[in-house]
């Protein structure tokens, strides 16, 4: 089998590269976009001539996400026409001119201003459509349609340097998937043949199935400059991850076209230094992301009930309270670790074992610590959850891609750095860690040069662009860790050094978004992307999304009840108890942070969530545990 791979793989090359020399000499290569609507790497085993093409090709791992959950055929073919994300829920493939029109029209007032026909405005000519989806694929912005041929052969025959494009359908419209894999071969077999020699090629599985969810698919792009090495996108800054809408700018590149449009959301995909390993990693990785996309969610509203279950109990004094938020002190911090243990391929039963184990041992060590040191119940769960998370950061977030509260390609929200969820988590730790550290000092100044070094460390490797790249969480987290800071020093806080801070967080938030705007457009990150959105006037789109999605967020009413009932716990226990100064400290820190997180990030109210899973249950512990014994724990 090994052979008969080897060997069609050869065959395949030979069909693409040969000779190079005509490759070098052309003013302008072929260039061969093929699109598959729900080609999975699942797929590529049966599929031979695609597997043979994998192994040369340079390999990436590609998010399809459009505006709704699942990327459906037409959505795939629009967001690679506007280059970047568009409405769901177009199915089918076949977009007759009256349709793409009114989709055209519709999809320019979206929330991201999506200019469908950017493709067929840019790419140099002749480009050239091999069927009815390659038609609206290239169609330009004023509805003026490419040049169209009914086979590869008539295509390519029309200029050697032509830009063809042609969608083979056969994984989305047939239900029989071993049939359409079979056709889907014969298909791409006869395509490669039909191509000139030199030509650059690109498979790109361009959307979801017709129904299901979402699933990560292939590209694979062949020719001089893709060696057999994994990709990546600027948008992405992980490897092997690209997206959809980098699909047109990656095009583009490879017509030599320099100047890419401001509307255009996506970056050319880069070859890197990382060998291709083993095709079935990739499955591993879809695997991966479906399962934990489906545990997300709940897992966040399964820790709200507990909490909200806790909050009950203690308003109505009952002792039972204690249990519950003992199984919570490292339950949030078990759901990043079992990112460790490959789970998804066991099942959910293996991922709900794992994160109850490690609940149920915290629990058991809050336990034995019980009342005879609070300070000890109060720092351990949230020191170790930081120091876990940091690290995990300065290791390049491997537990947060595709964690069940990290960031999940899927989404395409973010796929490097510290994500909106765990900002929340981490930084509440950190902060409330700060606040104990600190009331263990003798003297204010001490206090706050612990509390310093806590908060700036954490900050550094939040900002930091090698590691949490996290612009959004690091204004969020300045004034929230100043006021830490100034709390357990004892000092006054006052209106003026309020806003002293607060522009201060600004203008560090602004000069780095700007230094990153002055680099290439390939080294930017989405820091910078928003500043260009801002100097050509498409910043409120932006907002405007933000904006959507923190309004959206609001919407799980377990989560968004949890945040609210914290603030009456808060409020009825300050009144009950002589609350400790480290746990005013804290809290009010915290409370600073979950409302500049909420209003800042995309996830909103989750955000403010995560950092009362952070705070609420070591606090409520140690307080629990110390009026058992007769103490409120003041210090």
């Amino acid at each position: 089998m090994r052979r008969i791979g080897a060997l069609l793989a050869l065959i395949v090359a030979a069909l693409l590269a040969l000779p190079l020399q005509t490759a070098l000499a052309a003013p302008s290569r072929p260039v061969f976009l093929i699109a598959v609507p729900d080609l999975r790497y699942s797929d590529l085993p049966h599929v031979p001539v695609l597997d043979a093409f994998a192994g040369f090709a340079s390999v990436g791992v590609m998010s399809t996400r459009s505006e709704g959950d699942a990327t459906r055929c037409g959505d795939g073919l629009l967001e690679v026409s506007a280059g970047t994300r568009v409405a769901s829920g177009v199915r089918s493939c076949d977009l007759d001119p009256q349709t793409l029109a009114r989709l055209r029209a519709s999809y320019r007032h979206n929330r991201f201003g999506a200019r469908v026909g950017t493709l067929g405005d840019i790419v140099p000519g002749p480009d050239i459509a091999v069927g009815a989806a390659a038609t609206a694929l290239l169609t330009r912005s004023d509805g003026t349609p490419p040049m169209v041929r009914d086979n590869l052969d008539d295509a390519f025959n029309v200029d050697a340097r032509a830009f063809v494009a042609i969608v083979e359908d056969e994984l989305y419209t047939d239900p029989d998937r071993r049939h359409a894999q079979a056709a889907l071969n014969t298909a791409v077999t006869a395509d490669f043949k039909a191509t000139p020699p030199g030509a650059l090629v690109m498979v790109a599985g361009i959307s979801d199935g017709p129904t299901g969810g979402p699933h990560l698919h292939p590209l694979l792009i062949a020719g001089e400059g893709f060696p057999h090495r994994e990709l990546k996108s600027p948008t992405t800054g992980r490897t092997p991850y690209v997206q959809l809408i980098d699909v047109l700018p990656t095009l583009l590149e490879m017509r030599a076209v320099t100047v890419i449009p401001s509307s255009v959301a996506g970056r050319a995909v880069q070859t890197t230094l990382s060998p291709v390993p083993h095709l079935s990693a990739y499955r591993d990785l879809d695997r991966q992301a479906t399962a934990t996309l489906s545990v997300g969610h709940p897992t966040m509203t399964g820790l709200c009930v507990t909490m909200l279950i806790a909050f009950g109990l203690i308003l109505f004094g009952r002792a039972e309270a204690i249990w519950p938020i003992r199984l919570l002190l490292l339950a949030p911090l078990g759901v990043e670790l079992v990112q460790v243990v490959p789970w998804w391929r066991a099942g959910l039963w293996l991922y709900a074992l794992l994160v109850g184990a490690l609940a149920v041992a915290g629990a058991a060590g809050a336990t034995l610590a019980g009342g005879r040191w609070p300070r000890l119940t109060l720092l351990c769960a949230p020191a170790l959850t930081a120091a876990a998370l940091l690290a995990d950061q300065i290791a390049g977030a491997p537990l947060q891609i595709a964690g069940a509260f990290g960031d999940n390609p899927l989404v395409a929200g973010r796929f490097t750095g510290m994500g909106n969820i765990d900002f929340g988590l981490t930084m509440a730790c950190v902060l409330l860690v700060a606040a104990v550290a600190a009331d263990l000092q003798r003297s204010g100044r001490r206090a706050a040069v612990v509390a310093g070094i806590v908060v700036v460390v954490a900050l550094a490797i939040d900002a930091l662009p090698a590691f949490g790249d996290d612009l959004g969480g690091a204004v969020s987290l300045l004034p929230a860790g100043a006021l830490v800071v100034a709390l357990a020093a004892r000092v006054r806080v006052t209106a003026t050094r309020v806003i002293a801070v607060v522009v201060t967080a600004l203008a560090a938030g602004v000069g780095v978004a700007t230094l990153d705007y002055a680099r290439p457009a390939s080294k930017q990150t989405h820091v910078g992307r928003f500043v260009g959105q801002v100097l050509h006037g498409d910043a409120w789109q932006v907002v405007h999304r933000k904006i959507d999605a923190v309004l959206a967020s609001f919407d799980n009413p377990v989560v968004t009840a949890a945040v609210v009932a914290a603030v009456v716990v808060a409020i009825v226990l300050h009144r009950r108890y002589a609350t400790p100064h480290s746990v005013t400290t804290a809290v009010v820190g915290v409370g600073v942070l979950a409302v500049l997180g909420t209003l800042l990030n995309d996830s909103g109210v989750f955000v403010a969530a995560a950092a009362l899973l952070g705070l609420a249950p070591p606090v409520l512990a140690a307080a629990l545990d110390a009026d058992r014994e007769g103490d409120t724990g003041s210090s």
